[in-house]
C-alpha cells in the first residue's frame, strides 16, 4: 500500500490478489486509510 501511495486497486494487482482480499486485509490489521496516512506524514 505504501509503494502504491494506498492505492488499494494498484496495490492489489502487484501483489497478485484482488481487491476484495486487499480490503478484507486492511481491515484484518487495522491498516491505517490514505487520508490519514498522509495527514500522519503531514504532521510529523
Amino acid at each position: 500500500l505504501e509503494r502504491a501511495r494506498g492505492n488499494q486497486s494498484l496495490a492489489a494487482r502487484e501483489l497478485g490478489m484482488t481487491e476484495q482480499s486487499i480490503r478484507y486485509k486492511i481491515r484484518k490489521y487495522g491498516l491505517t486509510p490514505r487520508e490519514e496516512l498522509r495527514y500522519r506524514r503531514i504532521k510529523r
